[in-house]
């Protein structure tokens, strides 16, 4: 029994070392990229040969940063831009730590009838336009 949990440790550390070389290469490659210029981003090799901040000093001088990081932290944070999800979890939670299941399908139930009544309503478009989508030929 001891040899089967050290070759489960061995494939479990195995496992994660793969893991972690396939998601950390994506971004080294799209670091070492962003430091590339003008034909050398055609170029297959990883690292450039004479590595330049020049494209972050374009960004950074082209576009005002500070506006636009200032306008998605306002927008982010506006009671407009949440999601249904969201919103009915803040409504549910209102009153400390108990969940009101009550409050949660009836918020559910309010946001999913429109969206019910609409395809009923337009149920045959719906169908015709599948079954168009369908012909062969």
């Amino acid at each position: 029994m001891k040899r089967w949990t050290r070759i489960g440790w061995l494939a479990y550390r195995v496992a994660a070392l793969a893991f972690i070389g396939f998601s950390v290469f994506p971004l080294l490659y799209a670091l070492a990229t962003s430091f590339k210029q003008g034909p050398e981003l055609l170029m297959p090799t990883l690292w450039s040969a004479n590595p330049t901040t020049a494209n972050y000093v374009q960004v950074f001088a082209d576009q005002p940063f500070a506006l636009n990081l200032l306008n998605s932290a306002l927008v982010a944070s506006s009671d407009a831009s949440r999601t249904v999800p969201v919103a009915i979890a803040l409504i549910s939670t209102a009153g400390g730590f108990e969940l009101t299941w009550g409050r949660i399908m009836a918020a559910s139930v309010i946001v999913t009838l429109p969206l019910v009544a609409l395809v009923v309503a337009c149920q045959r478009l719906i169908v015709s336009g599948l079954s168009a989508g369908a012909v062969k030929g």
